[in-house]
């Protein structure tokens, strides 16, 4: 694009009037009141602006060259999975991802989805993660090149299920539908290869299994290691007496703040503390694997803790959310990028189908969302129903009285000391108690 406005002033010119003409259209996302507030300010100083991009003397960004990476990067986002670190046989860059999803969200623009909105939120969402996962393999391939010169850094060839794999794992004798169980490596690696291809992992019985990034993938034994995002939620003191998720006026995100830290940097984690954190791998199930969250044993005995949800339901997508909690007596430092958990796989029988998620396609830790449990609704009309114990009270022996005065007081029979009781109530709006229910109270 540089070296298309900085060619001719007549190209620059055509270009910002373009801009100005795809903002005026009636498609969604479009009218935005600044645009032609910009479009006039570059135009004013179009002079300025050709002349300050023609001294650019940074590589232009031949679109035609890269087209069949960026048609192949499209085709992962709008089937809801960020980029790999290659494509059509070539590294990926930066330009190729960001012209990826831009040509994803005119896609959906121009589509009729019902889900539009929601869809436009994932391609951004997976653009960004795509743009961190080429940052860190960045880092981590300079990282190993300063250590060891060469190489991934990743130790044998045994334990690597990446694309850097050096040796194929040839099992032309296994039976990948036999049996259940959990799987190994081979069947692990047989089934990350699997994909490799967009085609592949749209089939309605696709057993691939699609992990993104790769490069730094370690598969060993009977599991999967997983790497430490680097975005954490936490949890925050507040004023509050306690959170209740049937109260509508609460919410999660009161008590809970998003925190971010760069690679290279890390999180301490004090005893006794909690954190939401989530992988650093993208992940994609097929239909016939679940899987289970394992801390690794490493930091199992430093007293870390891989804490409550540890199932992966088949077809899940996504990072996974960790919640971490230091149950030692040190605090524990985490480091972003950390091999901090593992993956064990197990074959689901018969496959299952797509199931609905409160938590769609996501890219780093989530906030609780169990205010959109549909029970909640049921459980606040019952709250109509139930009896409350401070409107009835006690006064003498064997004399109960409605605090409400509801109905007039009744006196037990003669000689009884302790039980039950069963009163028929009819009850005024002050109580909650429903009409002519019947109550059974303890009597003491």
């Amino acid at each position: 694009m540089l070296g298309a406005l900085s060619a001719t002033g007549e190209t620059y010119r055509e270009l910002i009037e373009a801009w100005r003409r795809w903002n005026r259209s009636d498609l969604p996302g479009r009218g935005n009141p600044v645009v032609p507030r910009l479009a006039d300010t570059l135009l004013d100083h179009a002079s300025d602006f050709t002349a300050a991009l023609s001294s650019i003397t940074t590589k232009t960004y031949d679109a035609a060259d890269r087209e069949d990476v960026v048609s192949e990067l499209v085709a992962w986002l709008m089937s809801g999975l960020p980029v790999g670190q290659h494509a059509q046989g070539r590294r990926v860059k930066r330009a190729d991802i960001l012209n990826a999803g831009w040509v994803a969200t005119q896609l959906l623009l121009r589509s009729s989805d019902s889900d539009q909105a929601a869809r436009l939120g994932a391609i951004n969402d997976l653009v960004a993660k795509s743009l961190d996962d080429l940052d860190f393999c960045r880092l981590w391939r300079k990282g190993v090149k300063t250590l060891h010169g060469a190489g991934d850094g990743l130790g044998p060839a045994s334990e690597r299920g990446t694309d850097g794999q050096a040796e194929a794992i040839e099992d032309s004798s296994h039976d990948a539908g036999a049996g259940g169980g959990v799987l190994t490596e081979p069947e692990i690696i047989r089934r990350l290869r699997l994909g490799d291809e967009v085609a592949e992992i749209e089939r309605p019985d696709s057993q691939a299994i699609v992990v993104s990034p790769r490069t730094t993938l370690v598969v060993s034994g009977a599991a999967m290691d997983v790497r430490l995002g680097r975005e954490f939620i936490t949890f925050q003191r507040t004023s509050t007496e306690s959170f209740s998720a049937m109260r509508l006026d609460q919410e999660p995100r009161e008590m809970q703040v998003a925190v971010e830290k760069d690679w290279g940097g890390a999180f301490v984690l004090h005893p006794g503390q909690l954190v939401l954190a989530s992988t650093l791998e993208y992940l994609r199930l097929p239909g016939d694997l679940t899987a289970q969250v394992i801390t690794r044993s490493s930091y199992g005995r430093l007293g870390l803790l891989s804490a409550t949800a540890v199932q992966v339901q088949p077809r899940f997508v996504g990072c996974l959310t960790l919640e971490l909690a230091n149950l030692g007596q040190m605090p524990l430092t985490l480091v972003p990028g950390e091999r901090i958990a593992q993956l064990v796989f197990t074959r689901a029988h018969p496959a299952s189908g797509p199931v609905p998620s409160k938590y769609e396609l996501p890219t780093g830790p989530q906030f609780s969302r169990v205010r959109q449990d549909p029970d909640l609704a049921v459980l606040r009309s019952m709250e109509r129903f139930r009896v409350n114990p401070e409107s009835l009270h006690v006064t003498g022996k064997g004399l109960l009285t409605s605090a409400n005065e509801v109905g007039s007081p009744s006196q037990l029979p003669g000689g009884m000391e302790g039980g039950l009781i069963t009163l028929s109530l009819v009850a005024r709006p002050a109580l909650a108690v429903a009409p002519s229910e019947t109550v059974v109270a303890p009597w003491n």
